[in-house]
């Protein structure tokens, strides 16, 4: 998964990638938790839970990259993550204004990622590892 598909997706769809962001950051916590509750899903519960956090923190970065896309455009990525994090950084500071705007900012990101890997793995795209060696052409 590229973040700069991530951050087109959350740059054209704010709104779906919300909702979905909103959903996931409800629903997955509440879903591991219930494995971990169970003996069997112990495991299951854990990596859902490592794989939610790693996913937080990306879906910042996403979010960033997106923000600044949308301030300059043409520019490197990286010149986006800069843009768009300074802009967070500094409405995040805001005193009360600042927590919401966190909030806002991590639920499109964390929509966009979902968004992107549903994509992806509806195209086929998400990589696997391959038992054979040489398919056949």
């Amino acid at each position: 998964m590229q973040t700069s598909q991530a951050a087109s997706n959350a740059a054209r769809l704010p709104g779906r990638s919300a909702i979905w962001g909103l959903i996931s950051l409800v629903v997955t916590p509440i879903a591991a938790m219930i494995a971990i509750l169970t003996i069997v899903g112990i495991p299951l519960g854990v990596a859902v839970t490592f794989a939610y956090i790693v996913s937080l923190m990306v879906a910042m970065i996403v979010a960033a990259v997106a923000l600044g896309s949308m301030i300059l455009k043409g520019q490197s990525i990286w010149i986006h993550l800069l843009i768009g994090l300074l802009i967070i950084y500094i409405l995040g500071s805001i005193p009360i204004l600042g927590g919401l705007v966190r909030l806002v900012v991590l639920v499109i990101g964390l929509g966009a990622l979902i968004l992107t890997f549903r994509r992806a793995s509806a195209r086929g795209t998400i990589s696997h590892t391959s038992t054979q060696a040489n398919p056949s052409p």
